[in-house]
């Protein structure tokens, strides 16, 4: 009787056993699931990463002076009644081989840096557009084609005032962008008629006021 039970209890505890091991496995099995799952949606993550630094690279190669002057002398044809057409608005002789990285001397302080606002250099860009370099009715090739020469008192004149109005519009955007934000006005009015501070001081005062 006594070894039929020691029998009974040896069979439940092996009972017991494979169903502890059963749900060691069955955990084992979900963790490696779960681990897997992770793993798979870490490199989604990384690979959408990587594809949009593909896509930015594809982007600012084909915005880069060079590729931008490059582009110009593939589709030479293209370009010739373009500029024809410039060189008669314009009373100019420009040539072909004239359309390249030259042209950016032509571009206002703004247009080819990142300023702070008094106007100093923050850094310079380094992407750009066909749009600027040679097809809006304001572009490098056209400015070229009027004024001739960087030295020409007019262009200089005008960029610079070109660059004084960019300055007043994003001061004035910072300063609607901080009443719309919570900011009150007569605290913005009060900072923007410091005339003791700088444009700079005054744009770090502002942003305070929302802080």
């Amino acid at each position: 009787m006594k070894t039929l039970n020691l029998l009974t209890q040896a069979k439940q505890n092996t009972k017991k056993i494979e169903s502890i091991t059963k749900k060691q496995i069955a955990e084992s099995l979900k963790e490696a699931k779960k681990f897997q799952a992770e793993q798979t949606k870490a490199k989604k993550s990384e690979k959408a990463i990587q594809s949009d630094k593909i896509k930015l690279s594809w982007l600012n190669d084909t915005q880069s002076k060079t590729a931008l002057e490059k582009y110009v002398k593939e589709n030479t044809e293209k370009f010739e009644a373009f500029l024809n057409l410039t060189n008669e608005l314009n009373k100019s002789n420009v040539k072909i081989n004239q359309v390249n990285k030259q042209l950016f001397k032509f571009g206002y302080l703004h247009e080819l840096n990142k300023l702070d606002y008094n106007g100093n250099v923050i850094e310079a860009k380094s992407f750009f557009n066909m749009a600027f370099f040679v097809a809006n009715s304001n572009s490098l090739l056209n400015r070229f084609a009027k004024y001739g020469t960087t030295i020409n008192k007019e262009f200089i004149s005008y960029s610079e005032k070109a660059t004084e109005n960019y300055l007043d519009s994003k001061f004035l955007k910072l300063q609607k962008d901080i009443i719309l934000k919570g900011a009150k006005k007569i605290d913005v009015q009060n900072i923007v008629g410091n005339i003791k501070i700088d444009r700079n001081e005054k744009a770090k005062q502002l942003k305070k006021l929302i802080e």
